[in-house]
């Protein structure tokens, strides 16, 4: 039975989480959690390396759609690291991979984004959300915002 995440916040800080020590961890999967205006990126371990690859972005897009390459899994997410290059980073999440579902109403709001390790917050950003029909979508933000 998968232990249920709980993080406790201050605002849109993370004071401590329970995520580390989960099977989701574990197999390296990234969690998204939102608070408080902001979304937060737990990394895994097992994932550091790929920390470089979203340091380089200027703002990091988050789109909400439908997965078409996994059995198109309707409700799934792509995490767009803008670095304004050719071919930006991008990790694609699905539904358990995610605490609190972002509104039709946040579409094209800015927030804060940011990467955080079992050690703590690593490095934030100026993110945006937006609903499109199919991800991955790796469309930069400056484009359409709608679905």
């Amino acid at each position: 039975m998968e232990i249920v995440i709980v993080i406790e916040n201050n605002g849109p800080e993370i004071v401590t989480t329970n995520y580390w020590a989960t099977a989701l961890a574990k197999r390296g999967a990234f969690f998204l959690s939102a608070n408080a205006g902001a979304f937060r990126l737990l990394v895994p371990e097992i994932q550091f390396a790929l920390i470089a690859e979203m340091l380089t972005a200027k703002e990091v897009v988050i789109s909400r759609g439908r997965w078409a390459e996994h059995g198109g899994i309707k409700d799934a997410f792509e995490v767009l690291f803008e670095d304004q290059s050719e071919a930006p980073f991008s990790i694609q999440l699905t539904r358990e991979q995610i605490d609190r579902l972002p509104l039709d109403s946040d579409q094209g709001k800015i927030f804060i984004f940011s990467i955080w390790t079992e050690s703590g917050k690593v490095k934030a950003f100026k993110c945006r959300y937006r609903r499109v029909l199919e991800i991955p979508s790796l469309r930069p933000g400056g484009q359409d915002w709608s679905v």
